[in-house]
């Protein structure tokens, strides 16, 4: 089997046969979509029973566990030989899979990477005109591309998966930005599709468009997770192509903590003032922009997230 979609399932009764139906229309049956319920109140699982009876679903039970949790377990039980985590409020191309299987064909890869169509809650769609490296590439000539790390716009390699021991970061948010810049680094044969074949649906409430305090500490966590890697794992000559998306985590965390409360500040001020080899990394490899607030930030005793709010208010 060539392909495993992996669909993680929690309260998308809106969404999910829109996406479901989108992955069923090809000609090829070479894949398998793996629906794990992640513990789903809603009537999502029970509309998927209603309305599909095909060989090529199957469900994987599970209690309530988050998103990372969830897709670890489809990547357990896959038989396919690449790997696609597919949002279930998202959904794709018609015959995608089968422009996807005979790119893998055509060529074997540890990724083929696939920009996006971006859904915004308005109905408008604009794609992800990110430049990608046509053709066949490494991980660090895509990263110098500004990739994005959402981790449905790349399909990976099982092999490739299991070989490095990856797996998404259990109860945190913005566990894509934890994990995928690595799988990204790590792959020496990187393939791009031209033709955008994924809608990314920017519905409101989802994670990346409302406040929550969890997604503060969270991002804390990312950015020591990539600082790690990057001191162990990242070639010394191309730190300058990895350190850029550990500063955007450094941006994203403060200006998600600058609508928090005075503990939220104080505590994300403290992970930098104590983790000052990642915030130094502002002065080191940032632009002059970077090096300016670095600047600040230390004549001002630390306090990142009041001088992020503050730069934000300057720029506007």
């Amino acid at each position: 089997m060539k392909l495993s979609i992996i669909v993680p399932v929690y309260n998308v009764e809106k969404y999910i046969i829109k996406c479901i139906e989108s992955l069923l229309v090809n000609e090829t049956n070479d894949y398998e979509i793996i629906i794990v319920n992640d513990g789903t109140k809603d009537r999502s699982i029970e509309l998927v029973n209603e309305n599909f009876d095909d060989s090529r679903l199957r469900i994987i039970e599970q209690k309530n566990q988050g998103l990372s949790v969830a897709r670890n377990t489809g990547v357990a039980v896959a038989q396919g030989e690449y790997l696609w985590f597919v949002d279930s409020d998202d959904w794709v191309e018609p015959n995608s899979v089968d422009t996807i299987v005979e790119a893998l064909n055509d060529a074997k890869v540890n990724i083929l990477y696939q920009s996006a169509s971006l859904v915004y809650k308005n109905g408008i769609v604009s794609i992800d005109k990110r430049r990608a490296c046509f053709g066949i590439c490494t991980g660090a000539q895509l990263l110098l591309c500004a990739c994005p790390t959402c981790a449905p716009f790349y399909i990976v390699e099982r092999s490739f998966w299991h070989t490095h021991h990856f797996s998404f970061y259990p109860g945190i948010l913005h566990e894509d930005n934890e994990l995928m810049f690595k799988v990204i680094y790590k792959a020496q044969t990187i393939r791009s599709l031209e033709r955008p074949l994924y809608y990314h649906n920017l519905r409101e409430g989802s994670i990346t468009q409302s406040f929550n305090p969890k997604r503060c500490y969270s991002l804390s966590i990312v950015c020591n997770s990539m600082y790690d890697f990057m001191k162990t794992e990242v070639k010394k000559e191309e730190k300058n192509i990895f350190v850029p998306y550990i500063i955007d985590a450094i941006y994203a965390m403060l200006d998600a903590a600058k609508d928090g409360d005075e503990n939220i500040k104080r505590d994300i001020n403290s992970f930098l003032v104590k983790n000052s080899c990642i915030a130094s990394l502002l002065w080191k490899y940032g632009d002059i922009k970077a090096k300016i607030f670095y600047v600040a930030c230390k004549l001002l005793i630390g306090k990142y997230v009041q001088t992020c709010a503050l730069f934000r208010k300057i720029h506007s």
